[in-house]
């Protein structure tokens, strides 16, 4: 058993289910077998501050998809981080040219089409297309984010 400050530790808190406390509890439990990792967030897993984390997946706010401060360039570094793990790896970490950000209701699926309008990074894609292009997503429309 670890010991941690000289006492035994067999049971793990984290807090947060954001994109961090779940890689906390991933590597925690794959390094330290046998161990009880429990994950505690006020919200749904992954739906709080990461859910938010504009430049990391996309540049754009959760409710409307205006372009966040920094977003466009947060979302540029990522892309970077990403080709970098692809180079460490010698392997794909990503399939696509972009972001597809479903419209999961109805102000989404109104906002949308007149974002896509306003920003050339931006198209909007209805659920036909959505459904052609996105298997076993299911009956949304979306925007498609591609930053060179």
């Amino acid at each position: 058993m670890e010991k941690v400050y000289g006492r035994r530790m067999s049971k793990i808190a984290v807090i947060g289910g954001g994109f961090s406390g779940l890689a906390v509890c991933y590597h925690l439990l794959r390094m330290l077998k046998k161990k009880e990792v429990t994950l505690f967030d006020e919200d749904v897993i992954g739906n709080s501050a990461s859910r938010i984390a504009s430049g990391l997946l996309h540049p754009y706010s959760v409710r409307s998809a205006g372009v966040m401060w920094k977003g466009k360039e947060a979302f540029k570094e990522a892309s970077l981080l990403i080709e970098k793990a692809f180079d460490a790896l010698g392997q794909e970490v990503k399939k696509g040219e972009g972001i597809l950000r479903l419209a999961l209701d109805q102000h989404q699926e109104r906002c949308f089409p007149m974002r896509a309008k306003e920003d050339q990074d931006l198209s909007f894609w209805n659920r036909e297309k959505v459904a052609g292009n996105a298997k076993g997503v299911g009956s949304f429309s979306g925007l498609l984010c591609v930053l060179e």
